[in-house]
């Protein structure tokens, strides 16, 4: 363990002073602050905190990949190019010790680059109008605490048809809470709707009724909603209960309009129960399992190439990790077929094959990366949940490093044994 510590207080030591860690520091504080003179939003201060933890915390994530995958390129292909690596070939240290030693200086940079960004972004949101503003007090649109971390309850038996609500009728949703714990304090109830006829863009007028186990919960609420946006209509803490019976009655009538309740965007239930500070630190755990696989992809690519075909190589797998849905696309009908709109022949279609092939490949190993990504529940005000920042750290800090380990360990082995007989 000495050993691998020494070489890990090398690496720090040694990419502590890269121009590159430098720059990526300088461009997460500089973006960080200045991202609130930009944001604008809808105008409400919740709005553009809201933004603002979505930009911050993707900027992070851009820049701590870029880093991390660009210092592990450099970890090892650097030190042989410059035969630096064959001075260890005399020391008691094996390819194993020295992987291992890189790959914890790195995270070592990582986990500092992590720090500054939360760091950052938590006090930018403790500064910004509205963060912790009391429900009700105009400070939000919504009327939520941005500060506070929400569970999501889908209806029960949800339609996989539309729910249409005609002029003057009424549509109800039912929610399923014998499961569900923190009942006890405000709950909120998100959804949206898409006009008939398409062209009435202004608020509809509708009026909610919230009953608890066959009860009236709360008196019956008016809510005006602009379609097309997600709204949000603030309920009583629902209490000991078992079911919770929300409806909606289209008081739109003159002009008259249909209101549609998306099948894949149901009413959904969010329940308070955490915070903001828990979930934040939640996030940058997921944050530091992506850059532990990102850091290992960088350093597998420096064992086996040069340091510019490494760097070459490990960006293009980190672009294709970011490409969003290109990479299922591209796994399920091919390259040659998208660009030919769905017709080729011939040769063409070995190729597309071929392509389609390599990508699932992609997809089977990118899936990790894109099941656990904070972006999906962080800006949102989602909670993020223990259990799934331990599976990212089984999976992106544990799993994958150690089979690159194993991998990049007898690739480094061979390779410094070509170099000594050199």
């Amino acid at each position: 363990m000495r050993k691998i510590a020494a070489i890990a207080l090398l690496t720090f030591r040694s990419a502590s002073r890269s121009r590159a860690l430098a720059a990526a520091a300088a461009a997460i504080a500089a973006l960080t602050l200045m991202l609130p003179l930009v944001i604008k939003g809808d105008g409400t201060p919740g709005s553009q905190v809201g933004i603002f933890i979505n930009y911050s915390l993707g900027l992070l994530m851009f820049f701590t990949s870029l880093t991390a995958t660009w210092s592990g390129a450099g970890a090892i292909s650097l030190e042989i190019g410059g035969k630096q690596m064959q001075l260890l070939v005399s020391k008691p240290v094996n390819a194993i010790q020295l992987w291992a030693g890189k790959w914890i200086g790195i995270m070592a940079l990582n986990f500092a680059l992590l720090a500054l960004g939360g760091v950052l972004i938590y006090a930018v949101i403790q500064l910004a109008p509205g963060a912790r503003g009391a429900p009700g007090d105009g400070a939000r649109d919504t009327g939520r605490d941005v500060m506070t971390v929400y569970r999501t309850v889908e209806p029960s038996g949800a339609a996989p048809e539309p729910a249409a609500v005609g002029p003057g009728q009424s549509f109800s949703w039912q929610f399923d809470l014998a499961s569900q714990s923190g009942l006890d304090r405000a709950a909120l109830l998100k959804y949206r709707f898409v006009p008939s006829p398409f062209s009435h863009q202004s608020p509809v007028a509708g009026e909610w009724r919230i009953s608890a186990d066959g009860y009236p919960l709360c008196q019956a609420m008016k809510q005006p909603a602009s379609p097309n946006m997600v709204s949000y209509l603030r309920l009583p803490a629902p209490g000991n209960v078992r079911t919770l019976r929300i409806e909606y009655r289209n008081g739109q009538v003159a002009p008259a309009v249909t209101v549609f309740f998306p099948a894949e965007s149901a009413p959904e239930l969010l329940i308070p129960i955490s915070s903001f500070e828990a979930n934040l630190l939640r996030a940058l755990v997921m944050l530091l399992a992506r850059l532990a696989f990102f850091t290992s992809l960088g350093m597998i690519a420096g064992t086996l190439f040069s340091f510019p075909v490494a760097v070459f190589a490990s960006m293009g797998l980190l672009v294709t990790a970011y490409s969003g849905g290109f990479v299922s696309q591209v796994a399920e009908k091919g390259l040659v077929r998208i660009a030919a709109g769905g017709k080729s022949t011939g040769l063409a279609n070995v190729l597309d094959e071929i392509i389609r092939g390599v990508f699932r490949v992609f997809k089977y190993a990118l899936a990790p990366v894109e099941r656990f990504n904070p972006l999906d529940y962080l800006p949102d005000g989602i909670c993020l949940t223990w259990s799934l920042t331990l599976q990212s750290m089984l999976v992106l800090f544990c799993f994958y490093p150690l089979l690159l380990l194993a991998a990049g360990a007898a690739c480094l082995r061979r390779r410094e044994v070509g170099l000594v007989s050199e």
